[in-house]
């Protein structure tokens, strides 16, 4: 019988200097976030699959930090990130709120599926690195960056939940069927 030895390898480890030094010349906060979360009334809070030490970094970088301390998340407090709901799960257990209640904004595939598998309406991102087609699904509004500007839904969790119809994407505004 052959014997393996089990080698882990920190892949981006060689990288990581190459993130830091792009996220310090590139990383800026989505143009309006600041003015968006200072007039939402609803508790919010940061679920992200990266670790802590990576969204002191980026959230710091962007003026995010403060706002969200104490309501941060990472997967690596969880025993299965996403695509699997333990993320959200817990961040909606430790805000005291039931799943069904709690609204996403998401801008990967992984993420929707997490928030869909928890329960969750979905406020998908597509103006990222992922096309709408590939977030449009159940219980998800997909949204894109118009005119420079993000399309944001604002007022209670259950208002912004009830704001997406499945299989719909928004584009300029304008309700359109899926594609």
């Amino acid at each position: 019988m052959a014997s393996f030895d089990l080698v882990i390898f920190d892949w981006d480890a060689p990288y990581e200097h190459w993130y830091r030094d792009a996220f310090e010349r590139e990383l800026r906060p989505v143009p309006g976030i600041q003015e968006t979360l200072d007039h939402l009334e609803i508790p919010t809070c940061v679920a992200s699959s990266g670790t802590q030490e990576k969204m002191r970094r980026t959230l710091g970088m962007t003026g995010l930090w403060e706002r969200f301390t104490g309501r941060i998340f990472s997967a690596t407090q969880v025993r299965n990130g996403k695509p699997a709901p333990d993320l959200f799960l817990l961040a909606a257990a430790t805000a005291g709120v039931t799943p069904s209640s709690c609204a996403v904004v998401e801008d990967s595939v992984h993420g929707v599926n997490a928030a869909r598998a928890a329960g969750m309406h979905v406020f998908a991102y597509a103006g990222g690195v992922t096309c709408a087609r590939h977030l449009e699904g159940d219980v998800t509004t997909v949204f894109l960056r118009t005119s420079g500007s993000c399309l944001i839904f604002l007022g209670p969790a259950s208002a912004l939940a009830s704001a997406g119809r499945p299989g719909q994407s928004l584009q300029n505004g304008q309700r359109t069927p899926g594609q």
